[in-house]
């Protein structure tokens, strides 16, 4: 389990793999009755009633959805992912040995994947591909590894939660490693990885500013979900026009905006204003889950940019979701991660540190997949579940320390 976010960097398949085999291995222990009691009896808590809620808020788009089969079958698998992530934390947060060793996987994973790093950029990327079972090929350093830049920034907050919970020596070599990941992100230049970092000191700086009885923290949330909708309702009218930057010919990343074309560039706001147009069409209960590449036009080229409309996914968690589940869907959706920060914040303010590190992944998560990502995914999926699972594991075993 802690290998499987690190790893990631060497292929996607990496994650869902080790996380299988870690969900296996906790099936055939001997004291699995235990793990698995106490996980369904914490599902019955009202978040567990807010999560049961958000699935079935999730249903109805499955009967109009232009391909049911894959809608169900997405939408089985997330439900499988976080009963099995709850599972896990069962597990962990019961045996403080292992719980240490997942915590010491994830940092020598992560220092091997910092080496992985430093051999990309500086002694050539057909090493990268060799481990990836592909042919030896020169690339481009930034294009080989900015798939990986997401998942490096959600594993700053807990490499600093993790190293500061081992000692000292353990601290500093964490915070190395963590330096590493987050210049990764500023290498290959993801500006949705810097929209994570930036969200995520924003929502730390609030959660700060709090009381024990605030509901400041919760507030800025808010705040923060009205700023983004209503930004994306005034790009979706905005002129989609053609910048030229000096010494780039032809280079329509260029936006126009006082914001980095790395977070918004001419194909996203072509992307994102074609799926707020369709929005109104199936308002309620959304297009189907993991269909919206369906939708009709999707796949025509857009004669400015020569590429199509709709690529797959909208490359924004609340696009997708809005077109997808409807207003239904994406209100419960909110819901659920309103609660999750609020529970985070209220242990962030007693003192936890994990909690911390759960509001600054909240932040990079969610902020960073405004931009980029299939929510859908799979090894998307898996990076937040397995990271949260594993410090709220660690927020358990000090809550038992100090009491």
């Amino acid at each position: 389990m802690g290998l499987a976010v690190p790893l990631g960097q060497v292929g996607i398949s990496y994650t869902i793999i080790l996380a299988g085999t870690a969900v296996g291995l906790v099936l055939i222990h001997s004291n699995r009755r235990l793990w698995l009691d106490d996980a369904i009896a914490n599902s019955t808590t009202l978040f567990g009633f807010s999560v049961l809620t958000l699935f079935v808020c999730w249903m109805p788009n499955i009967f109009v959805s232009p391909n049911p089969i894959k809608s169900i079958e997405v939408w089985v698998r997330t439900a499988g992912y976080l009963a099995l992530g709850t599972m896990l934390w069962s597990f962990l947060r019961h045996d403080e040995k292992l719980l240490r060793i997942c915590q010491k996987a994830i940092v020598l994973g992560a220092a091997f994947s910092a080496f992985l790093v430093a051999v990309n950029f500086f002694g050539g990327t057909e090493y990268i591909r060799a481990i990836r079972l592909k042919g030896f090929v020169e690339g481009y350093p930034p294009m080989v590894m900015k798939g990986y830049a997401a998942p490096a920034a959600c594993l700053v907050p807990v490499l600093i939660c993790v190293g500061w919970r081992l000692g000292r020596k353990w601290f500093a070599f964490c915070l190395g490693i963590a330096m590493i990941m987050a210049l990764l992100t500023y290498l290959v230049s993801s500006g949705a990885s810097a929209a994570g970092f930036f969200i995520a000191l924003y929502l730390l700086a609030f959660v700060r500013l709090g009381g024990l009885q605030s509901a400041l923290p919760v507030v800025g949330l808010f705040g923060l979900a009205i700023f983004i909708a209503v930004g994306f309702v005034w790009l979706s009218t905005q002129e989609i026009t053609h910048y030229e930057i000096p010494n780039h010919d032809g280079n329509w990343n260029a936006n126009g905006y006082p914001l980095s074309p790395e977070i918004i560039d001419r194909h996203r706001q072509e992307i994102w204003r074609f799926v707020l147009s369709h929005i109104p069409d199936v308002f309620w209960f959304g297009y189907g889950i993991d269909t919206i590449n369906n939708l009709p036009g999707a796949t025509k080229l857009n004669p400015n940019l020569e590429a199509e409309f709709l690529p797959s996914h909208p490359h924004s968690w609340a696009l997708e979701i809005m077109a997808e589940t409807g207003i239904f869907g994406i209100l419960a959706f909110l819901g659920v991660l309103g609660a999750l920060f609020h529970s985070a914040s209220k242990r962030a303010l007693a003192g936890s540190p994990e909690a911390y590190a759960m509001i600054a992944l909240f932040g990079i998560y969610f902020g960073s997949g405004l931009f980029s990502v299939s929510f859908w995914a799979s090894w998307w999926q898996l990076i937040l579940i397995l990271l949260w699972t594993c410090l709220a594991a660690m927020d358990n075993l000090s809550q038992r320390r100090s009491s």
